[in-house]
C-alpha cells in the first residue's frame, strides 16, 4: 500500500509535534514531558502487543 501525501503529512506532524510537546510540557511542569513520552511509548507497545495477539 503506497503512502499518500496525507499519510506523509500526518507522519511529519507527529514526528515534529511529539518532541516539541515534550519540551513545552517540561518547561511548563517539570517531568510532565517525560511522563507524556512514556505514555506514548506504552501506548505504542501495547498497540503492537494487541495487534500481534489478534493475528
Amino acid at each position: 500500500m503506497p503512502l499518500t501525501v496525507t499519510d506523509l503529512a500526518v507522519a511529519i506532524a507527529i514526528l515534529a509535534g511529539l518532541p516539541i510537546a515534550a519540551v513545552v510540557l517540561n518547561r511548563w511542569k517539570p517531568r510532565m514531558g517525560w511522563l507524556f513520552l512514556g505514555a506514548i511509548i506504552v501506548f505504542v507497545v501495547l498497540g503492537n502487543v494487541i495487534e500481534q495477539a489478534m493475528a
